[in-house]
């Protein structure tokens, strides 16, 4: 299917030597790890000096999917995992899951990355010919 997953116990337990065989070395379900990345913002210091830096998060897979979204037509929608590689992916932080698509004063956007975009300027890394059609940089243990 091209489409990228984390193990979990129905793939631990199906017919997938291999997938039998990291259930011996990981042994938990597994979810996504996502990156997103804050534009910088305009701090003034106490000397005066005005800087900015990018702002990164990493986020789990079961809080991404409860918040993320993108522009339809000037509206925020869920993406699909039909859909997800192709629209630019944000979610607002800190997290409301009650109204994910309703921005706080306190919270501030972020855009989530493909892991290839993270690789600084003239790295001699290419970024793989597979990426993850959802943007997720790894899988980590779930809770």
């Amino acid at each position: 299917t091209y489409k990228s997953f984390c193990l979990t116990s129905v793939e631990y337990n199906g017919m997938n030597p291999l997938f039998k065989a990291f259930r011996d070395i990981i042994g938990v379900d597994t979810e996504g790890l996502y990156v997103g990345e804050k534009a910088p913002e305009a701090i003034t210091t106490p000397t005066g000096l005005v800087s900015g830096q990018k702002d990164f998060i990493l986020i789990r897979e079961t809080d991404i999917k409860a918040v993320w979204f993108y522009l339809n037509n000037g509206v925020l929608t869920a993406p699909t995992d039909n859909n997800v590689k192709d629209v630019s992916v944000y979610f607002y932080y800190p997290l409301n899951k009650t109204t994910p698509f309703v921005k706080t004063s306190s919270q501030k956007m972020y855009k989530v990355k493909w892991a290839y975009e993270l690789t600084p300027t003239g790295s001699s890394t290419p970024p793989s010919s597979l990426p993850p059609h959802d943007r997720k940089i790894g899988c980590i243990p779930k809770f």
